[in-house]
């Protein structure tokens, strides 16, 4: 797993390699909790903002995408 990618979770490649042992099931993970963050409400008061939530989730999506590079 990627180095970086762990130090940045605050997190050892061993405890990611427990929770999630392949790229597939981290990348799944990823996927279900950025969906679920894009149905949920955005804080600080501006609720379901669909523009907002999609363009974090793509972002997320993004920025996993090209850590495996």
């Amino acid at each position: 797993m990627n180095v970086a990618a762990c130090q940045h979770a605050g997190i050892s490649q061993g405890g990611l390699v427990q929770h999630f042992p392949s790229k597939d099931r981290l990348l799944n993970a990823l996927i279900a909790r950025s969906t679920e963050e894009y149905w949920s409400p955005q804080p600080l008061g501006f609720g379901f903002n669909p523009s907002l939530n999609l363009a974090i989730h793509f972002t997320l999506i993004e920025r996993a995408s090209a850590a495996n590079r």
